[in-house]
């Protein structure tokens, strides 16, 4: 029996032995390959680790100029892929062993070379691109080796120098923090000066670049470590989500059974900006019919219902015409973009010619079959003219969402339709109203948004909208949304929430995400950032199928054939029996 065992421990011993190691180097222009550079370091690891037994596949995810951040965090090196842009691809989808992860010298660069003048990266931010990294990687099983930059060449280091080890101490800080590996190219070069009574100069090919000297040493430290690091543990793989609040830091939800806390939390932050969501109506809502128009395919009902009194919704109902004695229909709300006509807008009768020919989703769901509603959105339709400041509630949004949530009771009360196969469209204003909607109600079980979102660190008006709102973010800040978020200012610095979190407040029911490549209200960078995080959180929840997303050769519209790619998914959800 022991003998046994130990067969099985020397083939284990064996079978880790023949594994290769795929390791990725992510960094930027010291850990990318360099033309004037026989061999960077990364090139000269698999030798150097075959000496000590230990064969590899070095994979080099070098970007000279990148820093942890991403593209839309410093406009002075906005062309480049950074970190967080390309973490996913250059990185996660390698399926690695261990990653060597080496930034700071471009977080810490100060554009203005003025001392005492910001960094392109701040150090918190920099730290909490640099946790997120790690925690990431550690919950996934993967070794992490932390490499601190080098500084600046002997005879240039002045204040940027210092600056930049800042960033040398932090990496070391969080190698400690997170039991990482960790290599520190400033402390290899001061002890080649201490023990050979040679310059530091000799390691640089410029001002900070190693040259092959410098390389020879960084990967003679980092062989080391790796040989270390070898022999350790694997970090525990852990069934956990990893991702991020706001301010980009990392935020861990430690099972599914917790998404019940992630959600209330979100609510918590919309209501910082949107005011408390009301309580919902002790009496069901009825309506009043105010007019009708039949067509061939359904009856559309213009209704007006009472939800207060002195409160009144005015909406379209839409009811096919094809309905069964006693059956149970599906139903959509349909919310308008931001188009005086209100309502009219998702029946094709908006006030433009691309509204009129791509936004009437009420009444082409009505023609698949659906019961329809489509309410006016206060100060739009028969709701004009409305005086916000004598209303009781604290936003637009706020009451929008109070309405909309009326229109579901009233729809629950329909005989005709099926209660727990409710959903939501919308464009533009309709679209982030679809959002907000399906993130505090989760009667909600598909939503549609059309030009509705982007991360709000994407979201840009201009220079000269900036000044009339009042800063970048000040059109969410008006009247008819949220005037509370003047709280939080409007520059974008501080923020109640992001999108992606709104998203995953809505997980793991469906949602479908129309994002055009040229819509320049909604940028779709920030689209493809948000929905790489709420995917992370469907994955999760096990219902990644539930989460798409189109990105369409278009501007702030909502082409056809994306509709019916739309309402085909709708039906994927709401038809299923």
């Amino acid at each position: 029996m022991c003998l046994c065992w130990f067969l099985v421990a020397v083939m284990l011993n064996v079978k880790a032995q023949n594994h290769e190691l795929r390791i990725v180097a992510f960094g930027n222009s010291i850990t990318a390959e360099r033309k004037n550079i026989e061999k960077v370091f990364a090139q000269r690891l698999p030798d150097l680790l075959l000496e000590k037994g230990i064969r590899a596949t070095i994979i080099n995810s070098g970007v000279g100029g990148s820093h942890t951040g991403r593209s839309i965090d410093v406009k002075s090196t906005a062309r480049i892929k950074h970190a967080q842009d390309r973490f996913q691809t250059q990185v996660l989808d390698h399926n690695p062993d261990l990653v060597i992860i080496g930034f700071g010298a471009n977080d810490a660069y100060i554009d203005t070379k003025k001392a005492g003048d910001p960094s392109r990266i701040p150090l918190d931010k920099f730290r909490n691109n640099m946790r997120f990294m790690i925690e990431t990687l550690q919950a996934r099983g993967v070794k992490v080796l932390l490499m601190a930059t080098n500084g600046y060449r002997p005879g240039d280091q002045d204040f940027l120098h210092e600056r930049l080890l800042e960033y040398v101490r932090e990496a070391g800080n969080l190698a400690k923090e997170y039991n990482t590996g960790f290599v520190n190219n400033q402390a290899t070069f001061e002890n080649f000066e201490k023990t050979t009574g040679r310059s530091g100069k000799e390691l640089f090919q410029d001002h900070l670049h190693p040259n092959d000297a410098g390389h020879k040493l960084i990967a003679e430290s980092l062989a080391a470590e790796i040989a270390r690091l070898h022999h350790s543990p694997k970090p525990k793989v852990r069934n956990v989500l990893i991702t991020k609040d706001e301010y980009g830091a990392p935020l861990t939800i430690r099972s599914p059974r917790d998404w019940e806390k992630y959600r209330r939390s979100m609510h918590a932050k919309m209501e910082a900006v949107m005011g408390p969501l009301p309580a919902v109506l002790r009496k069901k809502p009825g309506f009043i019919v105010v007019d009708s128009l039949v067509t061939d395919r359904y009856r559309r009902l213009t209704i007006q219902i009472p939800v207060k009194p002195t409160e009144i919704i005015s909406a379209y109902l839409y009811i096919p015409k094809d309905l069964s004695r006693g059956e149970k229909r599906p139903a959509m709300l349909a919310l308008h973009e931001t188009d005086l006509p209100g309502k009219k807008s998702v029946d094709g009768e908006g006030s433009y010619e691309k509204s009129r020919r791509d936004l009437g989703y009420g009444k082409e769901l009505a023609s698949r079959g659906y019961v329809v509603i489509a309410p006016d959105y206060p100060s739009f339709g028969d709701s004009v003219p409305y005086d916000f400041q004598a209303d009781a509630y604290e936003s637009g949004t706020m009451k929008g969402i109070f309405n909309h949530r009326c229109c579901i009771d009233l729809l629950e009360q329909l005989a005709f339709v099926d209660k727990n196969r409710i959903g939501a469209i919308g464009h533009s204003l309709g679209g982030h109203n679809a959002i907000f909607l399906a993130a505090f109600d989760e009667r909600i079980k598909v939503t549609v948004t059309s030009c509705g979102w982007t991360q709000l660190d994407y979201y840009d008006i201009g220079p000269a909208a900036s000044e009339r709102y009042g800063g970048r973010l000040g059109p969410f800040a008006q009247d008819r949304y949220m005037p509370l978020w003047k709280n939080f200012g409007l520059d974008g610095s501080r923020k109640p929430f992001e999108f992606h979190q709104l998203i995953g407040a809505i997980a793991p029911r469906a949602f479908f995400s129309s994002s055009p490549v040229n819509d320049g209200n909604f940028d779709v960078n920030g689209v493809k950032e948000g929905i790489w995080l709420a995917q992370m959180g469907y994955k999760f929840l096990g219902a990644e199928h539930n989460l798409q997303v189109r990105y369409p050769e278009a501007g702030h519209e909502f082409p056809e054939p994306i509709r019916q790619e739309a309402y085909q998914f709708i039906d994927q959800i709401l038809l299923k029996k």
